[in-house]
């Protein structure tokens, strides 16, 4: 079996410098790491999967120092506004938390603040020895655009809002949320079941939750039954008599949606909330007082499984865009409360 210190020999350099280049460490030139591990290919070096486990064992007890802390790397050009929503809010709880009991830190990094390009990032990055990066989900979704080095970093996405930056991602099963409601509608009783989303929520989400509920209404023999509401503009409360007029016309007796705020719509305009219809929430906030019915997403779960899977890219030497980038998906599960 080849050793680390074969390939050291046959490298001229010590164990330690081919054990960083096998794990891509910046500490180590580029042109070195390349060498190197052409050299353990040509060899047919491959890693002792026991030894593997335990120095991971060995990192993941140790506390973080400088050279441990991870990036999220907040794009919004009002960077408050990210975490003023509970869902992105409880991913950066998730993660934090996740990182501490691993042994990282997690630094906020706003490219908004102090004109922060992404070369100033880039070169900060470097100078802090940061190879870990997490990207919460933009403002600007798809069209976010940020030149930093992919190729030496390890980076993984939170949701499918930055679809331009190829890495792996973690985000909610959102296709089996909507389905699972859309289920849990119909045994409730509910015949009529309605849809209520905002186009660029869809957009960024990749319609996965418009898709779970039609294919549950054509599992259940209801397809085209309602069409849903899915309004162009993003602000929700500008659609209020539109959603009450779309009430009206098309009578739901339940509301799939994402927006609390059609509660108080309903209830001001005199219906009877579970009574008249239904409401279950796709995506409930930790703290509501409207003890809504619905699906609450584990967005505290999200945030900590994208940290798992970005420290065991670094451990593993995982740098640069995966090939091919994949999705962990984290389910939702059924809440009880008084809208259903």
């Amino acid at each position: 079996m080849v050793t680390l210190r074969d390939i050291a020999e046959e490298a001229g350099v010590s164990h330690v410098t081919v054990s960083l280049a096998l794990r891509n460490q910046r500490k180590i030139s580029a042109q070195t790491t390349r060498r190197i591990q052409a050299i353990a290919q040509r060899l047919g070096y491959v890693p002792d999967p026991g030894l593997a486990r335990l120095n991971a064992y060995r990192r993941s007890t140790q506390s973080g120092d400088s050279g441990s802390a991870l990036a999220w790397i907040n794009f919004w050009p009002e960077p408050d506004r990210l975490l003023s929503f509970e869902i992105y809010k409880e991913y950066w709880r998730g993660a934090k938390e996740r990182a501490e009991k691993i042994g990282y830190r997690m630094d906020e990094f706003r490219l908004a603040d102090c004109d922060m390009n992404a070369a100033r990032l880039a070169q900060i990055l470097r100078a802090r020895g940061i190879q870990g990066v997490l990207i919460p989900p933009s403002a600007d979704g798809a069209n976010t655009q940020i030149d930093l080095p992919w190729a030496q970093l390890a980076a993984v996405r939170i949701g499918y809002s930055v679809s331009s930056i190829p890495t792996h991602l973690v985000t909610n099963t959102q296709f089996q949320t909507a389905y699972e409601a859309t289920m849990k509608a119909a045994s409730l009783g509910a015949e009529r079941i309605g849809y209520f989303f905002h186009a660029a929520g869809e957009r960024k989400t990749r319609y996965h939750f418009l898709g779970g509920y039609r294919v549950a209404l054509d599992i259940l023999g209801r397809p085209h039954q309602i069409p849903p509401l899915i309004p162009l503009s993003s602000e929700e409360d500008q659609h209020r008599q539109v959603f009450l007029d779309w009430f009206a016309a098309q009578g739901p007796d339940c509301i799939l949606t994402q927006y609390a705020g059609i509660v108080p719509w309903l209830r001001k305009a005199g219906v009877s909330i579970p009574n008249q219809v239904k409401i279950i929430h796709l995506g409930l906030p930790v703290t509501c007082s409207l003890r809504l019915s619905g699906m609450k997403q584990n967005s505290h779960a999200i945030g900590g499984q994208a940290v798992e899977l970005l420290a065991r890219m670094l451990r593993n030497g995982e740098i640069g865009p995966p090939d091919p980038p994949l999705e962990l998906l984290v389910p939702s599960e059924w809440v009880e409360g008084e809208t259903a």
